[in-house]
């Protein structure tokens, strides 16, 4: 009895252990106001947690040294952000299918929280 509680605490320690999330904040709107995010691991996606709510968003590619997210919707747009897991930065960047709406990049730093 005494090892399946040792093993049972050991599995949920180091399942908390795997989990990754990166909290990442950048200035938008011409350097009046700070967007903060939160991207935690869930699996194969990440949970992108903004001020607007939440979404999941695909891995793409990974590497050791980065991470690209992609989300896409219902219309021709796609939303795509780039950890960089070495510096603790990222940038992020909505294309959508439109000429009226061009918008800038948005870059800051993460922590990241294991």
């Amino acid at each position: 009895m005494k090892k399946l509680l040792i093993l049972s605490f050991l599995f949920l320690f180091s399942s908390g252990a795997l989990s990754e999330e990166y909290v990442c904040s950048g200035i938008f709107n011409l350097g009046t106001d700070i967007e903060i995010k939160t991207y935690t691991r869930s699996g194969n996606h990440f949970n992108k947690v903004t001020q607007w709510g939440e979404e999941r968003v695909g891995i793409n590619h990974e590497t050791k040294d980065f991470i690209i997210l992609t989300g896409t919707y219902q219309y021709p747009s796609v939303f795509v952000t780039i950890i960089d897991k070495n510096n603790k930065i990222f940038m992020e960047h909505y294309i959508q299918f439109s000429e009226k709406n061009a918008i800038k990049p948005l870059t800051g730093a993460c922590l990241v929280k294991h």
